[in-house]
């Protein structure tokens, strides 16, 4: 499917580029829960959605938590695309 300026988009209407922005989002954020021995359901706990691993793996954007979560694990938003 093809939005006019938004480029190819899937099922969930999630941008391709996005998807893959979010896939390396979810791969420094899992690195991270291990780092800190946190899983993911504590952190979707703490950012109260039960959708954190569909955002990890790259099927929603999860644009509505990502600040809170970089800022709960202290990860740099300069070390994310």
């Amino acid at each position: 499917m093809e939005q006019a300026g938004n480029g190819p988009e899937d099922y969930t209407g999630v941008s391709k580029m996005a998807d893959v922005k979010t896939r390396e989002l979810g791969k420094i954020v899992k690195k991270r829960l291990i780092e800190l021995e946190m899983t993911q359901v504590q952190l979707a706990n703490i950012l109260g959605t039960q959708e954190l691993c569909r955002m990890l793996k790259g099927k929603r954007p999860g644009y509505k938590y990502r600040e809170q979560m970089l800022k709960i694990l202290k990860i740099n938003e300069n070390d994310v695309a």
